[in-house]
């Protein structure tokens, strides 16, 4: 799998009826396979639309451990990412605060969003603080 903008279908139509492309165009420009600046803007309007992107050799900076039944990723300035184990739900703290909260089982690439979100979020964090 290389990088891309996950992307629901009813988002991609409406992508291609907004930008007057086809399917085959928005799948080129979500998977990078287009980089022009047209391609750049259908893919900020896919953002915009709720997509996610996604990159499978993101490695987050954290700390990682396996307790029971519990997946935690520790990042800095207090953000953790929690897994429960048994029923994949998920969420994102900082601080005290819940910040995302996922409540139907996640994937693999669902995990590397949330991971992304949990970094980035971390370093504004840093930016802000």
């Amino acid at each position: 799998m290389k990088r891309h903008i996950k992307l629901t279908t009813d988002a991609r139509k409406q992508l291609a009826k907004d930008f007057g492309v086809s399917d085959s165009y928005i799948y080129d420009a979500i998977y990078y396979r287009r980089n022009g600046e047209f391609a750049k803007q259908l893919r900020a309007a896919a953002i915009g639309l709720g997509g996610r992107y996604v990159d499978p050799e993101f490695v987050p900076d954290c700390r990682t451990e396996y307790l029971e039944g519990q997946i935690r990723q520790t990042f800095s300035t207090g953000v953790i990412l929690t897994i429960d184990r048994a029923t994949g739900k998920a969420v994102i703290t900082a601080g005290d605060k819940v910040v995302r909260k996922v409540d139907e089982p996640i994937r693999m690439s669902d995990w590397n969003i949330l991971a992304r979100d949990a970094q980035q979020l971390a370093i504004q964090r840093v930016i802000n603080a």
